[in-house]
């Protein structure tokens, strides 16, 4: 009689899982960074924005100037909401203010009466909707040796790093 030496049962065969690379969720990304220098403040950002699988060429940062204030502006959140950010705060900042601190408060502002109406209507979380914001403002009438850098989370507003030309 001729019985097998090995009995083999069939089992189940289970593989590993790969981990799923990307994040389930919408991740913004942006670079931007600002340096003080001796000579002033540097401000700058990537060009690339994201939709699903699709990337193109954006501008994410707006500079204007006029005889009395030079700003640039860089953003980070959901496009148009920065867009209009930005936008809103260059247009109340420019033409000359009396100071720093006029501005800074101008700039917190605008972001809590955008975030009272506008983001709040936007589709989303409340999450989703938080935006980030560099500002390099520069008084060229009334300090023209002193730019100062600002942080801006929502509608917190933080910074105030002074460029002194030495």
């Amino acid at each position: 009689m001729n019985r097998p030496l090995l009995r083999l049962e069939p089992r189940e065969l289970t593989l590993p899982r790969p981990e799923p690379k990307r994040a389930a969720e919408r991740i913004f990304v942006t670079v931007a960074a600002g340096f003080v220098c001796q000579y002033g403040i540097v401000v700058c950002a990537d060009s690339q924005e994201s939709a699903g699988d699709y990337k193109f060429p954006v501008e994410k940062l707006l500079t204007r100037s006029d005889a009395w204030t030079e700003i640039a502006i860089a953003g980070s959140g959901i496009g148009p909401l920065v867009d209009m950010a930005t936008h809103r705060i260059a247009h109340r900042i420019m033409g000359g203010l009396d100071g720093y601190g006029v501005i800074e408060e101008i700039i917190r502002e605008e972001l809590c009466k955008l975030y009272e109406t506008e983001f709040r209507l936007y589709p989303g979380t409340d999450e989703e909707k938080i935006i980030e914001l560099l500002l390099a403002v520069k008084l060229t009438e009334r300090s023209p040796d002193f730019p100062i850098l600002l942080h801006a989370t929502a509608t917190a507003v933080s910074g105030n790093l002074l460029a002194k030309n030495s």
